[in-house]
């Protein structure tokens, strides 16, 4: 009976052993399949972020230019800033306003620091557009075109100014795409 015993005793002792590997190898596995879902997740936001800013670039690109065309007709062309034309602005700056405001607020919702960083460049967007349109909309005076025309410097160096702002927010998403950086260090980018 002693040996008997002793095997059943050794075959618990391996069964207990057996279920306690299983376990500890389940919680690694558990523990591994987690980061592998948060990687996952952290990509997919991500690869979001970094679509939404690109279509809040390409709005800010496209109001750009409407500003950009109306102040270069001022200077080059000025026989051509007809009430047509300034329509034509003012329409074309009105819808794509109203896009960039709502890419603007989807970006808000998935990074507000994101948004944060973004924000001063489409505020001074908005600054140069809402004087074209305070001088564009006004009754036509001798200097509305001269005045048109003084903001084309402005817009042009708007211009080359957004290419290195958005350099900054590509490191900015490629930075959120590495979950071990922080948002401290996204902020000091």
């Amino acid at each position: 009976m002693t040996q008997a015993l002793a095997a059943l005793l050794g075959a618990l002792i391996g069964g207990m052993a057996t279920v306690a590997g299983v376990l500890v190898s389940s919680r690694a596995a558990y523990r591994l399949e987690a980061r592998r879902i948060e990687a996952v997740r952290q990509d997919a936001l991500a690869r979001q972020v970094a679509m939404q800013a690109a279509e809040v670039f390409r709005l800010m690109f496209a109001l750009e230019d409407e500003i950009h065309k109306l102040c270069w007709l001022a200077t080059h062309a000025p026989n051509r800033v007809t009430d047509r034309a300034i329509n034509d602005y003012w329409r074309q700056s009105q819808e794509l306003a109203q896009q960039l405001n709502g890419a603007m607020a989807v970006l808000a919702g998935y990074d507000i620091d994101l948004f944060d960083l973004i924000y001063p460049i489409r505020d001074e967007l908005d600054t140069i557009d809402g004087n074209v349109a305070r001088i564009a909309l006004a009754p036509h005076t001798p200097g509305t075109i001269t005045d048109l025309a003084a903001i084309l410097p402005r817009t042009v160096a708007f211009y080359h100014g957004l290419r290195t702002k958005l350099g900054s927010t590509i490191r900015w998403i490629v930075m959120l795409g590495d979950s071990s950086t922080s948002a401290d260090a996204r902020r000091n980018a």
